[in-house]
C-alpha cells in the first residue's frame, strides 16, 4: 500500500528555495456572512413592523452600515490572517445583528 504524500502539491508553490503555501480562498466565510447579515436585519426589520406596524426609523441606514461593517472586516480578515476560522466573523455579526434586534423589541415595548 503507497503512503499519502504528506504535502498537497497542488497548493505549494517553491520560491527561493522554501514551500510557500497558497492563501485559501475565503468564500466559505462570506457565504456564512452574507446569510448572517441576512438573518439579522429580517430579525431587525420584523420586529420593528410587528410591534410599530411600519420598519423601524433609520432601518435603511443601519442595514447598510452593518453590511459595510461586515464586509470591511472580512476584507481585513481576508489580508490579515487568512488562516482564522472562518465561522467566527459570521456568527460575531449574527449575534450583534440580533442583539440590535432585541435591543429595539425591548426599545419599542416601552418598559
Amino acid at each position: 500500500m503507497a503512503m499519502p504524500p504528506l504535502l498537497d502539491a497542488h497548493r505549494l508553490r517553491w520560491t527561493s528555495g522554501l514551500p510557500f503555501r497558497q492563501r485559501p480562498v475565503r468564500i466559505g466565510e462570506l457565504c456564512l456572512l452574507i446569510l448572517a447579515i441576512l438573518i439579522g436585519i429580517f430579525a431587525y426589520g420584523l420586529v420593528g413592523f410587528t410591534v410599530t406596524g411600519s420598519l423601524p426609523d433609520h432601518f435603511w441606514f443601519e442595514a447598510s452600515a452593518l453590511i459595510g461593517i461586515a464586509l470591511f472586516y472580512h476584507l481585513v480578515i481576508s489580508f490579515f490572517a487568512p488562516w482564522a476560522d472562518p465561522v467566527i466573523l459570521p456568527a460575531v455579526v449574527l449575534l450583534n445583528a440580533t442583539g440590535l434586534a432585541m435591543i429595539l423589541r425591548i426599545d419599542l415595548s416601552g418598559t
